[in-house]
């Protein structure tokens, strides 16, 4: 199942403009998430970063929502942002499971 995982933090928690010490523990663990993933059995498919607007984004596959909690959790990603994990579809699954029964009913 894919799941499109949305981190949000403001300047005042962001990994770049914290306390140094706290910052580069969290960069080495950030560093590893997706050696991380692995380990949960989540994979990652790819991801996205805002910087200046403190946002990034993932598409990964897992079984369940719970494994990618628990990747976001070990790579101190959670620490320092608003991990939310939606169940998402790609488009074409989209059209044919939503817009063509539509369309044919």
């Amino acid at each position: 199942m894919l799941f499109m995982v949305e981190l949000t933090h403001g300047p005042e928690t962001c990994i770049a403009a914290r306390d140094p010490l706290i910052t580069e523990t969290d960069a080495r663990h950030f560093l590893e998430i997706k050696s991380i993933a692995i380990d949960h059995n989540v994979k990652i498919i790819n991801g996205w970063s805002f910087p200046i607007g403190h946002q990034l984004w993932y598409v990964v596959e897992a079984e369940e929502s719970h494994a990618i909690a628990e990747v976001f959790k070990d790579s101190r990603a959670a620490s320092w942002n608003t991990v939310r994990i939606n169940p998402v579809v790609n488009h074409d699954e989209f059209v044919e499971k939503i817009l063509e029964p539509i369309l044919n009913s």
